[in-house]
């Protein structure tokens, strides 16, 4: 897998299709005894949580049909910091993983064992030569290679950046190229989320000057690096942006009224439309700052401060 980009290339464009309709339950409302600060949807209805207290050394939380198992881990603290909020999970054929700044740790959910890696490298820096580190999500692209996402150094809960992770006989070591998104607009705040899949390489990117209200130079669009250029999918509703953990769908949290997850599928084509509603979907969370969701098949997870929402969702035409 090569991050390169010198250009950007219309590919598909916006696609408008009549959307499916959507039945959806709440199965399980979960109170974790630590803050999420991630979230990854596994298959089997299960989840893992990177639970987190300012403090604390933090856990992996296992949620599996209304139980909760904190997993024997450790979560190492950050540089300079007594707790962990930064670690991008990632899904494996046998369980789940995550990259940490030092230390890469795949879990296999039937030995119930953990494998450890260091990162030999200090942490990756960004255009300003200032340090970044994993957050949110990684792929788990081969045995040895992981796309990761980096958390932006000005806006500390934003991603803004992705590179490359390879693990050898000795350790893991990021590769040298950080990818930073060309800037389409002047927008204060840019976030982003990449995947790896089927060979392509997917990102979606959101520029915004203020969160939670709308403005004309707002931007948020679908894209793919192909061949060393930006090529545009598909432009999307604003809105934090999450590639499935079973890869089939770019889910959209909408930043602004009405609040709701949008799915497109990879083509970028808009799919279907599931309000937030605290009935059916979301439960007791705060559906304006949800930050960590996932999906896997039908079942989507969301999670914010100790709370965590299992809700399972059906299509029809």
């Amino acid at each position: 897998m090569t991050i390169t980009s010198d250009s950007i290339t219309p590919l598909i464009g916006s696609m408008e299709k009549k959307e499916l309709k959507v039945k959806s339950e709440i199965i399980h409302q979960y109170t974790l005894p630590f803050g999420v600060n991630g979230c990854l949807a596994l298959s089997n209805d299960m989840c893992v949580i990177l639970g987190t207290n300012s403090g604390e050394l933090g856990k992996f939380v296992l949620l599996n049909s209304g139980s909760i198992e904190v997993l024997d881990y450790e979560v190492p603290s950050m540089d300079k910091c007594g707790f962990n909020y930064r670690g991008a999970l990632f899904i494996t054929d046998v369980g789940f993983g995550c990259v940490f700044d030092h230390e890469l740790v795949e879990y296999d959910l039937r030995k119930r064992t953990f494998k450890t890696t260091s990162v030999k490298d200090s942490l990756p820096r960004d255009e300003a030569n200032r340090k970044t580190g994993p957050y949110r999500a990684a792929v788990k692209v081969s045995e040895k290679e992981y796309l990761v996402t980096l958390q932006d150094n000005f806006h500390y809960f934003k991603t803004k950046y992705f590179c490359t992770l390879k693990k050898n006989m000795w350790g893991a070591r990021y590769d040298p190229f950080i990818y930073t998104m060309k800037r389409a607009t002047f927008s204060s705040t840019v976030d982003c989320h990449a995947t790896y899949t089927n060979g392509r390489l997917l990102f979606h990117r959101c520029e915004y000057g203020y969160m939670l209200s709308d403005r004309d130079n707002d931007i948020s669009e679908f894209c793919e690096i192909a061949n060393g250029r930006e090529n545009f999918i598909a432009t999307v509703t604003k809105g934090m942006g999450r590639f499935t953990s079973d890869q089939e769908h770019l889910l959209i949290k909408t930043y602004t009224k009405p609040y709701v997850l949008e799915f497109y599928s990879l083509q970028g084509e808009k799919l279907f439309t599931i309000p937030l509603t605290p009935k059916r979907v979301i439960g007791n969370i705060e559906k304006r700052y949800l930050e960590f969701f996932d999906k896997y098949d039908s079942t989507i997870w969301m999670g914010r401060n100790y709370s965590v929402t299992q809700t399972r969702f059906e299509t029809s035409q």
